[in-house]
């Protein structure tokens, strides 16, 4: 990608989403199926303040290490923010380290959930000013006045951590938005969303009232569900239809279906707006019925996922899931009633785990795919993830007293296909094997 065929302007802050590990060094090959839309909040809270900003998708831009060096070159920004996840944080590194070499002066901010809970790493590393906690949509209104007024004073700065002689130091936590309906919709203009293949993310709410303890969603975003006015959801899709020409979306909430008048109201207001688009979800199968998913499906719903995780009840006692079997079987021919796809997430390893008890999960997996009818145009589908525990959730605060072995903190093999950890029961070959084995699922799955 040559730097002059971008649009190129001077901002007050650039925002820069690093590829994956799959680039290792920032290669080109791959593009992201979602634009990042945390920082797309981010740039909505700096556009309403009258901040000047772009936002780089490193990834989808087929952005490698020589463009970004023209890319800073050219456009010298006196402040870049960076978002990370746990598979693109050591990606973010090296792009802070290559901010840092060419404009050495630059401050540079690193946000997103795997620095919030752990972020003494980056700001060792040398290369990172200033690690953003949690939400960022506040904070970095106020760091943007700091700098831009020269002041070196951070102590008074809400929910972030930075390194002063030698030490780490975390300002008090920032809570989040009480009403979310003041952030109202991210920035869209910005991207093109034909190089995401016309899929557009949508937040409707944030937060999770569930403590699942391999999820870091309450950590993260609090266990309450702060939710949007419906009316300012669908609006976000009007302009997107006719503006963006997107028909296909992707909402993102970790708990869209927990109010049910709620999902209706959302569902009814796309029917009697006639818009014509096509749309999925994650739900809890605690959460939904047929009535509810029928009147998804006649609004658009074409897909839902559930997290089921184990087949063992006392496994997901222990998990803190809140589900049953029964309720899973349930969901899921609701679901494939509806004419909705189904997909199921399985996880392979918890703690506590045995291998018989992963063999009954495989089993119970497999069994739902009877579930669906022959002449159906629905899908059911299962998807399986060895058990990877991430900075913020329980089992990885507690994986001692849980039994959890880790073998290893390199982050780029945190992908959830190789094991990374051992448990008491079970060792890493034993999960890499269940791992293959449960691949029987997706097989009968072609076979249908």
């Amino acid at each position: 990608m040559e730097v002059e065929k971008m649009n190129v302007i001077q901002p007050d802050i650039l925002l820069i989403s690093p590829p994956s590990v799959v680039f290792e060094e920032l290669v080109s090959g791959t593009h992201n199926s979602l634009p990042p839309v945390g920082l797309s909040y981010v740039a909505k809270s700096l556009m309403l303040h009258n901040y000047s900003f772009d936002i780089i998708d490193m990834a989808t831009e087929g952005m490698g290490k020589q463009e970004l060096i023209d890319l800073l070159q050219t456009t010298t920004p006196q402040i870049v923010g960076i978002t990370a996840l746990v598979n693109n944080y050591n990606n973010g590194l090296l792009v802070a380290q290559i901010v840092k070499q060419v404009l050495p002066q630059t401050k540079v901010i690193m946000g997103g959930p795997h620095v919030s809970f752990i972020p003494e790493d980056a700001l060792r590393s040398g290369y990172i000013d200033i690690v953003c906690i949690n939400e960022g949509e506040e904070t970095i209104i106020e760091l943007m006045k700091v700098f831009q007024a020269n002041q070196r004073d951070l102590s008074a700065i809400k929910g972030i951590a930075y390194l002063k002689n030698e030490q780490i130091i975390r300002t008090e936590k920032r809570k989040g938005f009480t009403d979310v309906k003041d952030l109202g919709s991210p920035v869209h203009h910005i991207f093109d969303y034909n190089k995401y293949n016309n899929i557009a993310p949508i937040i409707t709410g944030r937060g999770c009232p569930y403590g699942c303890i391999f999820c870091v969603a309450h950590a993260l975003s609090g266990r309450k569900y702060r939710v949007r006015p419906i009316e300012d959801v669908i609006g976000e899709i009007e302009y997107l239809i006719h503006e963006k020409n997107v028909q296909r979306f992707m909402i993102l909430d970790d708990t869209f279906t927990f109010y049910e008048d709620r999902v209706r109201d959302f569902c009814e207001r796309i029917i009697q707006l006639g818009l014509k688009i096509k749309w999925k979800c994650e739900a809890r199968v605690n959460t939904v019925n047929y009535d509810l998913m029928t009147t998804m499906k006649a609004a658009g719903c074409v897909g839902v996922q559930f997290g089921v995780e184990s087949a063992n009840p006392e496994i997901l006692k222990e998990i803190k899931k809140e589900i049953s079997l029964d309720q899973v079987r349930q969901a899921v021919l609701d679901a494939h009633h509806a004419q909705l796809d189904v997909k199921c997430s399985f996880i392979i390893g918890l703690p506590m785990e045995t291998e018989e008890m992963v063999n009954n999960t495989i089993k119970f997996a497999q069994s739902l795919h009877s579930l669906r009818e022959g002449s159906a145009t629905s899908k059911i589908q299962t998807a399986f993830a060895i058990c990877t525990p991430l900075p913020g959730t329980y089992i990885y605060e507690h994986a001692e007293e849980l039994g959890i072995k880790f073998l290893t903190k390199d982050w780029n093999q945190y992908n959830f296909l190789q094991p990374v950890i051992e448990t008491r029961h079970l060792k890493r070959a034993q999960l890499t094997n269940f791992l293959v084995e449960s691949y029987r699922c997706w097989r009968d799955e072609l076979d249908e």
